[in-house]
This record gives structure tokens, sequence and C-alpha cells, in this order.
């Protein structure tokens, strides 16, 4: 009981009481019971064993922060290969496109013209048909009648081959807008 009570006293030092008091109090313990220094190196030997492990945690706490800095570093540098060598590739397919677009513009400006082109045959048409309908009034004969109706009919032939080519104009125009647009995603 009276070693339990030194203990008691002793931990209680410890733990309220400053150092040089602890000191005091140790050696005064000690002098009245000396088995008590058994105990205390068991303390600084476990003290030291806590020290020890917490060193050895610092240490490799250090050594992960070192890695993770290092995998950061590695990360990103892949990350900047990464866009450098997607940026390479995509250069390989922009001769194509340009080819594609170059297209695209010719297909575009033959749309425009044969756009003219029937809008000139359609007037040309209308002029014709207006021109048939006053004969009488010119006093025109049946073979200029006949003329200016083959004249009619070849327009319209004209007319009609104007819009089927104005209509593939129209797809191809479609198609290599949607192809340049696949290519630059």
């Amino acid at each position: 009981m009276k070693k339990v009570v030194y203990v008691f006293l002793a931990l209680s030092i410890c733990v309220f009481g400053c150092s040089r008091k602890n000191e005091d109090l140790t050696e005064e313990i000690l002098k009245k019971d000396p088995a008590f220094q058994t105990m205390l190196d068991a303390k600084k030997h476990i003290d030291v064993r806590i020290d020890r492990l917490k060193s050895e945690y610092e240490i490799e706490r250090a050594k992960t922060s070192k890695k993770i800095i290092d995998l950061k570093k590695t990360l990103n540098l892949q990350k900047y290969e990464l866009s450098t060598k997607t940026s390479s590739v995509k250069q390989e397919i922009s001769p194509k496109i340009e080819i594609l677009k170059k297209k695209l513009t010719e297909s575009t400006e033959k749309y425009k013209l044969a756009k003219k082109e029937s809008r000139e045959a359609l007037s040309k048409a209308a002029n014709v048909k207006k021109l048939l309908n006053k004969k009488g009034e010119l006093g025109l004969s049946g073979d200029e009648v006949a003329i200016w109706n083959k004249k009619i009919d070849a327009l319209e032939k004209e007319i009609n081959t104007t819009y089927k080519n104005l209509d593939n104009l129209q797809s191809e125009i479609r198609v290599l807008s949607a192809e340049i647009k696949i290519l630059e995603k």
C-alpha cells in the first residue's frame, strides 16, 4: 500500500509539477523506496522507445512527403508531355483538314455560281414566255414561235440541270462541313 501511495504521489507530481520539483520528489521517493528506481528505468526506457518511434515516424513522413512531391512533379511532367504529344498528333491531321476546307470553299463558290446561273436561266425563261404571250402583237411567224419554244425547253432543261447541280453541291457542302467539324474535335 505504501508503494502505491508513493507511485500515485510521484505520478501526480510528474503530471502537475515542474521538472525540478519532480527531480526533488523523485530523489525523496527513491530514498524511501529504492525499488522505485526499476519503474523509473522502465519509464525512461519507454520514453526513449516512444521518442525513437516518433523519430522514425517523422523520417517516414518526410520520405513519404518527398515521394508525394516527386510523384506530383512526375505527373505534371507527364501531363505536359501528353499535351505536347497530343498537339503533335493533331498536327498530322491538320493538312487533311486544310484540304477539306479548300474543297468546301470551292464547293461554296460553285454553289453561288450555280445559284446565279439558275436565277439568270429563270429570268431568261420568264422573258421568253412574256415574249411568246405577246406573239400576236409582235407578229411572230409560226417558225419563230417554234424557235422560241425550243429556247424555252432548252432553258427549262438548263434550269433542271442547275437545280440538280445545286442539290448535289448543297449535299457536298454539308458533308464537307461535317467532316471538318468531326476532324477538328
